[in-house]
């Protein structure tokens, strides 16, 4: 999959009008009996155009009064970026930076748990899934339980480098958390959370709960991005998976639930948007030729078949093979010729077969099978096309190819002595034929299997009756006498 001009016009777009936050979510891992070490991870545009990112509040509050325990100002520090893109490129207009905010805390005992939360204004103004995004801040929270329980949080581990989607082609992204305790993970869209805040004075997160964002018509958690099929997440595994619809910037959000001896003891959520590009997407290849899949062919007659094969994928590579069977399986001497070639965008070849005597007496047919194969950093494709030559058989008994009967009365029909299978022609070699009369005359020879006697001697109707003919010669390589009686009957 290739990046063109146009994703490079429609990133400048969207970037030129960005703000900076695209994401985040909590981390807590208890150090000791109430002692915590919170983690947010904050994920911010890093374009030139962004604006940069500021210091904030984290808080913790009660879980079920929704009381203010604690919170603190941390203050920002140098961002790490993440490169972002996929097996086969690295968009130079991607670019997200990863902010980490560490707070170290003691918290009492609590059977109601806590929540801890930290509070941003506002999202980029051109998210095209929410109402008035530049005027809806974003909240990130995490649900730990009662220290005494023991538990630190899901992993959610790095932001995605794959970190957005193609339009109209299916995309995965691995969102899979890990859980330092072994507890059960669920996986659930969710709606995004809003802010109270305005974008003024640097102050703590509101208390929870809090509200969803407000999403368009016809979005929702569930169809965060459209498509076929739209954005969705295994609730095992979590995986994303979606071919979008769309083009744009689109917002959303999911869960990841702990469970530890069949109860819900936790949750953290991740905040997010995905970009949908105008990718190129993969082609499978395709034959351009053959136009025909059957063919028939006879001994000594050459037959030829030009293959071409393409790609529309200017830069993937080709590999085109072949190969054949003959129905009835037979090791003959002679064989179509075979295909092995490469090259980019279009590869020709050619496959001839010229069956030999032995051949015709034998195989009904030669399959042959044709296959493309195209490479690209990310995908092989393969497709094939199954071509029949049908060979015109011949008599394999040489004694067959004689009658002992004809009538050459005028009538059209059966007036020579001649094979009866004309085809057999190419396979009788150093052929003579001599006919006698009942007194041993000569009455007909000739030299080449194209004989064909009218029942003439000496340009006089020979009496009806019963001649004799020797015949010496070669069929399908093998030499041969064949003596026999013939009728004549007018």
């Amino acid at each position: 999959m290739r990046y063109s001009l146009l994703i490079l016009l429609f990133l400048f777009s969207f970037f030129s009008e960005a703000s900076h936050i695209i994401g985040g979510n909590f981390e807590v891992s208890q150090t000791g009996s109430n002692d915590f070490k919170i983690t947010l991870f904050v994920f911010r545009d890093c374009r030139p155009q962004a604006v940069q990112l500021s210091d904030l509040y984290i808080s913790v509050f009660d879980q079920n009064t929704h009381a203010e325990v604690a919170n603190q100002l941390l203050n920002v520090q140098p961002g790490q970026k993440i490169t972002l893109g996929d097996e086969c490129n690295t968009p130079s207009s991607l670019c997200v930076e990863k902010y980490i905010f560490e707070y170290n805390i003691t918290l009492p005992d609590n059977p109601n748990g806590y929540t801890i939360a930290a509070q941003v204004c506002c999202r980029n103004s051109i998210i095209d899934n929410l109402v008035t995004p530049s005027q809806t801040g974003m909240t990130w929270s995490a649900d730990i339980p009662d220290p005494a329980i023991q538990n630190n949080t899901p992993q959610l581990g790095p932001y995605p480098t794959k970190g957005f989607l193609c339009l109209n082609d299916l995309r995965t992204l691995d969102l899979r958390a890990t859980d330092p305790d072994g507890d059960s993970l669920y996986y659930e869209l969710v709606n995004p959370f809003t802010s109270s805040g305005s974008g003024g004075p640097i102050s703590p997160p509101s208390a929870p709960p809090y509200n969803p964002v407000t999403w368009f018509a016809g979005y929702s958690a569930s169809n965060a991005i459209p498509g076929n099929p739209p954005l969705t997440i295994n609730p095992n595994t979590g995986i994303v998976e979606c071919s979008a619809s769309q083009l744009g910037l689109f917002v959303f959000a999911y869960s990841v639930s702990e469970y530890r001896n069949g109860q819900k003891i936790g949750e953290v959520r991740r905040d997010m948007q995905l970009q949908v590009l105008p990718c190129e997407v993969n082609q499978l290849p395709q034959f351009l030729s053959p136009q025909q899949l059957t063919y028939e062919t006879k001994a000594h007659e050459e037959t030829c078949i030009p293959i071409v094969v393409v790609d529309s994928n200017d830069l993937d590579s080709i590999y085109l093979i072949s190969d054949f069977n003959a129905v009835p399986n037979y090791d003959g001497n002679s064989i179509p010729s075979s295909i092995q070639k490469s090259g980019f965008q279009e590869v020709r070849g050619t496959i001839c077969y010229t069956p030999n005597c032995m051949d015709v007496s034998i195989v009904e047919k030669i399959n042959i099978t044709l296959k493309a194969v195209s490479f690209n950093c990310k995908y092989t494709d393969s497709i094939t096309e199954n071509l029949v030559i049908s060979l015109k058989t011949i008599n394999p008994d040489v004694e067959e190819l004689f009658p002992n009967v004809f009538t050459p009365n005028g009538d059209g029909i059966n007036d020579f002595f001649q094979l009866i299978e004309p085809i057999s022609i190419p396979c009788l070699s150093d052929f003579e034929i001599r006919i006698f009369n009942r007194w041993g005359t000569l009455v007909y020879e000739h030299k080449g299997a194209d004989f064909n006697w009218d029942g003439k001697y000496k340009a006089r109707e020979a009496s009806e009756g019963v001649f004799y003919f020797i015949i010496n010669g070669s069929y399908t390589d093998e030499p041969f006498t064949y003596k026999n009686f013939l009728t004549l009957i007018r």
